[in-house]
This record gives C-alpha cells, sequence and structure tokens, in this order.
C-alpha cells in the first residue's frame, strides 16, 4: 500500500514537472503570430520641407516566416522638429521650414513591435534637392580583411557645395563577394577582385571602386 502511495505521489509529480516544462516552452519558442524581428525600409530617404515619404516594415515571426507589418507596428521619429511620423501607417512628413541658414537635416525612423526594435532609417529634411555627389576616394586598392573608410558630399541644386551626405545616403557594393560596405560607408575587403562602392541619396549616385588583391 505504501508502494502504490509513493508510485502515485511520483507520478503526480512527474506530470507537474511536465506541465510546468511545456508551459515555458512559449517563452523560448515563439508562436507563428510573434514578430520576432523587424526591417525598415528604405534605408534612406530625401524629401523636401512639407514633403512625405512612406516606410516600410517588413516582420520576421516565430516560426521564421516573413510578411509585411508596416500597420501592425508603433512607427517613431527621434527628431519631431525635422519630421513626424504616423505611428501606425509609416507616413512620414517633413517640417513646413527648416530654421535659418540651415539646408538639410536628419530624423531617425524606427518601428517597435513589444520590445523588438527595427533597424534605423534616416529620413533627411532638406530645402533644395541635391544636384551631384562626390565620393571619395575614388578608387583603392587593398588585401583582404583590410577596411576601407569611403565618404561622400553634395552639391546642392541652389549651387550650395560640400554638403557632407556621408551618414545619410544609402551604401552598396556592387559585390559583396569582394567587399561590403556600412551604413556609414566603411568598406571591408573580403576576397580577391574589384566592387563598385556607391552612395545614393535624392535620385543621385556616386561611387568609387575597391580592388581587393
Amino acid at each position: 500500500m505504501e508502494v502504490k502511495r509513493k508510485f502515485l505521489a511520483l507520478r503526480l509529480l512527474s506530470g507537474a514537472l511536465i506541465c510546468f516544462l511545456l508551459s515555458g516552452c512559449g517563452n523560448f519558442f515563439p508562436g507563428k503570430n510573434t514578430i520576432v524581428a523587424i526591417t525598415v525600409s528604405p534605408q534612406s530617404f530625401y524629401i523636401l520641407t512639407n514633403g512625405t515619404a512612406q516606410f516600410t516594415a517588413q516582420g520576421t515571426f516565430g516560426n521564421n516566416s516573413t510578411g509585411d507589418v508596416t500597420t501592425q507596428v508603433t512607427w517613431s521619429s527621434s527628431n519631431a522638429t525635422v519630421a513626424t511620423i504616423n505611428s501606425t501607417t509609416g507616413l512620414a512628413t517633413g517640417v513646413s521650414s527648416l530654421p535659418s541658414g540651415t539646408k538639410l537635416a536628419t530624423s531617425n525612423i524606427t518601428a517597435k513591435s513589444g520590445s523588438v526594435i527595427s533597424n534605423t532609417a534616416t529620413l533627411t529634411v532638406a530645402s533644395v534637392h541635391i544636384q551631384s555627389i562626390a565620393v571619395s576616394p575614388g578608387s583603392q586598392i587593398v588585401t583582404s580583411g583590410q577596411q576601407v573608410q569611403f565618404s561622400a558630399s553634395a552639391t546642392l541644386t541652389d549651387g550650395t557645395l560640400g554638403i557632407g551626405i556621408t551618414n545619410i545616403c544609402s551604401w552598396t557594393s556592387s559585390n559583396t563577394a569582394v567587399a561590403t560596405v556600412s551604413s556609414s560607408g566603411l568598406a571591408t575587403a573580403v576576397s580577391t577582385g574589384t566592387a563598385t562602392i556607391q552612395c545614393s541619396l535624392d535620385n543621385q549616385s556616386s561611387s568609387g571602386t575597391l580592388t581587393v588583391q
């Protein structure tokens, strides 16, 4: 009889332990509708004062599927004196005017779902469009593993020269197997070959060449 009672108690204890473990699994394995990562695009946007910019959000869910979550996240602008953003639609609006003497200003745009925060996109609000972009260095030869900092400046349509846009333009590499480039223009040589490192903003672009030996 004593053995039987111990056996029943052991079964109850085992069952309780299993229930506890299963209930905790949800914390380690998010559900298929739970957003675990958010990617905001475009990475950079350039508008004139009073202009608008539509940002979108791509979500990754607990089951590793992806989908548009633009209207499921909460949007925010880091600098409301430059641009505001509709918290539910991702539509940003530039201020009506910039402070005197200011040609352009920026605000960081992010999206959030619970504790999950997206990458940062840069919204530039300017008084005039960009006429041309210059990237330096024009060409660079390095060995695998080395890094090169590219920089970019813009000439505006009103004739203003040398506006730094290194940290606000969209940087891309034509061949990521040869070289990658960060959002701030820092290129990293990966393997032998040649890659074009390009800066794009406001429908203008310019590039430099990175050769890896």
